[in-house]
Parts: C-alpha cells; sequence; structure tokens
C-alpha cells in the first residue's frame, strides 16, 4: 500500500499497526502501537465492535495477545465488545477455534489469562 495509516486502520489491533520499512526503520502510523506495547496494553483499532463484526475470530485474538505481552489489566471496551459479541464464536469453524485456542494455552500466561 502506499497509505500506511489507511493499512493500519483495517489492523486488529494498535500493537499490530507498527510497520518495519527496508532499513530497519519502525513505524507508527497511528501513534499508539509502540506506546500500548510499553505499557503491556491490547486495543483495537477504532471502534471495537466494528473490529468484532469484521471478524469474530478476534476476540480470541483479543486473549491470545493480552496472554502474549502479559498485559495485566484489560481493555474496557475492548472486553465489552468481545462479551457482546462472544455468542457469535459459533459462526467460526472448530477448527479456527482450537487453532486460537491452544495457541493461547501454550503461553505462559494463558491459563491465567483464560481464568
Amino acid at each position: 500500500t502506499s497509505d500506511w495509516v489507511i493499512d493500519a486502520m483495517r489492523r486488529d489491533f494498535t500493537i499490530n499497526t507498527l510497520l518495519l520499512d527496508l532499513r530497519g526503520q519502525i513505524y507508527d502510523p497511528l501513534r499508539t502501537g509502540i506506546v500500548d506495547i510499553e505499557q503491556k496494553r491490547v486495543r483495537f483499532v477504532g471502534d471495537p465492535a466494528q473490529r468484532l463484526r469484521e471478524d469474530v475470530l478476534r476476540i480470541l485474538r483479543f486473549f491470545r495477545f493480552h496472554a502474549q505481552i502479559g498485559a495485566e489489566t484489560w481493555d474496557g471496551d475492548g472486553l465489552a465488545a468481545c462479551r457482546a459479541m462472544a455468542p457469535f464464536l459459533n459462526t467460526l469453524s472448530r477448527e479456527r477455534i482450537t487453532q486460537e485456542f491452544f495457541k493461547i494455552l501454550m503461553l505462559p500466561a494463558g491459563p491465567a489469562t483464560l481464568e
């Protein structure tokens, strides 16, 4: 893409909006990804409900990234959107759910996150 901000706005989480050029320079087009990584915070890009309507698997990814970065607090808006959209998890294939669930369980903080 030629517009990194537009590309970043399509991503699921702010920490996934970071880009790297061929010289190794890191870009943070939304100016939130680096801060969120430093603060161990998982937040959706834009409206969490909209991100989840685009792909409900992002619910499980929200929990996996939370466990992966060792976050200690939850983003309230993101968690509320996950709760609201949870009934739609049954629209996903069992394979996709199982794969993501096992990725969470494999992380050191996975069991605590699922609790």
